[in-house]
């Protein structure tokens, strides 16, 4: 039986230092309109779509994360402790993280947009050059004429670029008074452990987070990329008992289900697999591109029937994107329709996350299944 497994997609973890819901001065926020934050959101996707991280960057309201961050610490946005704090620059580097992370054969699509606490919200879905997948909540607000992004949800943290960067500061301050240079230093490290995974090494993840204290260790910040790193090497073992202690320490619905879709989708465990799709498309709010990941796990599972039936549904809509494609080819090929394969290769090769060397690993897959 043909099985991709050597070209699986492996549901990696897509996130980034990212984590706030609710933001005082609704005035910003009301006098947006739905036109505006749709308009903003398009243009949004346009940009990253080809790699333009400063359209985001420039576009992060400070004074409006200063505010959802202050309420995340439950003090003032003026509170001398945080007012002159690096943390409100690094919300600007999230266009770039996002760019990096979605790489060459990745995409980052505008899913809908709705309206939460009267707040217009645009959701994207992330998929990865890796098949990481997450999904973002962009919280949208009006100053000055322009819409601005006020903070982000983020699916596989549970919570917002805030409310991360607040646990954080929680610690850098306990005890009291300016921030603890000695504590200052595990920021450091914390650093140079996201370097090392973004740089695809797995061992000196694990290294750097050895050497942190359990206080630190605790973060989503360090626990994700601990987990994903343990799973990259094969270490099941230790990538359970980080999990466990990951929902020890957080227990949210969307980085539950997340991680335990991860988890079960790298073991081929299909029931389960499928449950935590469907319970994250609920979550979502139903994202049709799911069905990729049904598809996957179907192939998983020896389902080529539903595997190709599921890839066909999806090959003709705007929900489908480059994988789609490559691995309906790939399967037409073996299957001995080779003219039906070639159309849709070619379709592939016009699609913006096109991937030359994907193309060329399917094609050693299937002219030696």
């Amino acid at each position: 039986m043909f099985i991709f497994r050597g070209f699986l997609p492996m549901l990696t973890v897509a996130v980034f230092s990212i984590a706030v819901l609710s933001c005082s001065s609704p005035d910003p926020y009301t006098s947006l309109t739905a036109e505006e934050a749709t308009k903003f959101a398009q243009e949004l996707e346009q940009h990253l779509a080809k790699d333009e991280a400063k359209f985001l960057s420039d576009n992060i309201d400070e004074e409006a994360f200063r505010q959802c961050f202050a309420d995340a610490l439950y003090t003032k946005a003026d509170d001398p402790d945080i007012r002159n704090l690096d943390i409100f620059r690094d919300a600007k580097k999230l266009g770039g993280l996002i760019v990096q992370s979605k790489g060459k054969s990745g995409h980052y699509r505008l899913l809908r947009m709705l309206q939460q606490d009267g707040k217009h919200i645009a959701r994207f879905r992330l998929y990865t050059a890796e098949g990481g997948l997450n999904y973002h909540d962009f919280i949208l607000m009006k100053r000055d004429g322009k819409v601005k992004v006020a903070d982000v949800f983020v699916f596989m943290t549970g919570e917002t670029l805030a409310e991360t960067f607040a646990q954080e500061t929680k610690f850098l301050h306990s005890g009291g008074g300016k921030i603890n240079q000695h504590k200052a230093y595990y920021m450091e490290l914390k650093e140079d452990m996201q370097q090392k995974q973004r740089e695809g090494d797995s061992e000196g993840v694990l290294a750097v987070f050895d050497a942190l204290p359990g206080a630190v260790q605790a973060w989503k910040t360090t626990l994700l990329p601990a987990i994903q790193a343990s799973r990259l090497l094969g270490d099941t073992a230790r990538e359970t008992k980080l999990l466990q202690q990951y929902q020890a320490y957080h227990h949210t619905p969307t980085d539950r289900c997340m991680l335990q879709l991860i988890y079960h989708s790298f073991r081929y465990n299909y029931d389960s697999s499928v449950v935590k799709v469907n319970q994250l498309d609920s979550l979502v709010g139903k994202d049709p591109s799911l069905d990729f990941h049904r598809a996957i796990m179907a192939l998983n599972n020896d389902d080529r029937k539903t595997c190709i039936a599921l890839l066909e549904k999806l090959y003709p809509t705007k929900a489908a994107f480059g994988d789609v494609l490559l691995y309906l080819g790939g399967l037409k090929w073996v299957d001995g329709d080779v003219e039906e394969a070639k159309k849709i290769f070619r379709a592939y090769r016009s699609m913006p996350d096109y991937d030359a060397a994907k193309e060329a690993e399917m094609m050693r897959n299937v002219k030696g299944g």
